[in-house]
């Protein structure tokens, strides 16, 4: 289903004024079932695409990466946070295309330079981690919305009702958290937008492995 929507939401972008330039040379789709896609991969690359976007997760996504090295279509790949996993990465790394990028929160984008109140808490998030002896996954995402349901029970008392909490959620902003700054008074009930989103490039060779390639909202670096 996922997937399904991608198609109609990028030929949507795509068909704005801005992209003008560019253009969808292919789509193609398998089922997660599936053990190879080289058929594919063929296809897609007979059409000399300069880019490959992947909506496939966990094992699928391997099955998409395994099928591009087959055929030797190596081409920068984006996808979904959710296959930022490094025990998955590691796994594939006999196969990967050279660049793979991820949208992702900001907490992955920690050597970027930042200031203030997000910079505080992306390392009290680290700290966190580290004292529980985790690494960071797309899962840590968990860690603000957990952090603000604490704000609220401070601000209310431990025997606050849900309907107390989720009032005072609605209402907040200015919240700082790993992923950005959170303002629910849009009432989306997100509290973060596109613009506190970065892109990351996977580099197994680095400490951190995943490297910032852009400012939140996508401005290149």
């Amino acid at each position: 289903a996922t997937g399904q929507s991608h198609d109609v939401i990028s030929q949507a972008i795509m068909d704005r004024p801005e992209f003008k330039n560019m253009s969808i040379v292919a789509y193609e789709h398998f089922a997660p079932t599936e053990l190879s896609v080289s058929a594919q991969m063929s296809r897609i690359k007979s059409q000399n695409p300069q880019g490959l976007v992947v909506i496939a997760t966990g094992s699928a996504f391997g099955t998409v990466l395994h099928a591009m090295s087959d055929v030797g279509l190596d081409i920068p790949v984006i996808t979904s946070a959710v296959n930022m996993n490094e025990g998955q990465l590691k796994q594939y790394e006999n196969f990967l295309p050279k660049e793979i990028v991820f949208n992702s929160a900001q907490f992955f984008a920690r050597p970027q330079d930042r200031k203030g109140a997000v910079r505080g808490a992306v390392d009290e998030f680290y700290a966190g981690y580290r004292l529980a002896g985790l690494i960071a996954s797309p899962e840590s995402t968990a860690w603000d919305p957990a952090k603000i349901v604490v704000s609220a029970l401070r601000t209310l008392g431990p025997n606050a009702t849900g309907e107390a909490v989720a009032s005072y959620i609605s209402t907040l902003h200015d919240f700082a958290g790993a992923s950005g700054v959170y303002d629910f008074r849009v009432g989306d009930h997100h509290g973060l937008t596109d613009a506190d989103l970065v892109w990351v490039k996977y580099q197994p060779a680095s400490e951190s492995k995943f490297a910032p390639v852009s400012r939140p909202g996508g401005t290149p670096l």
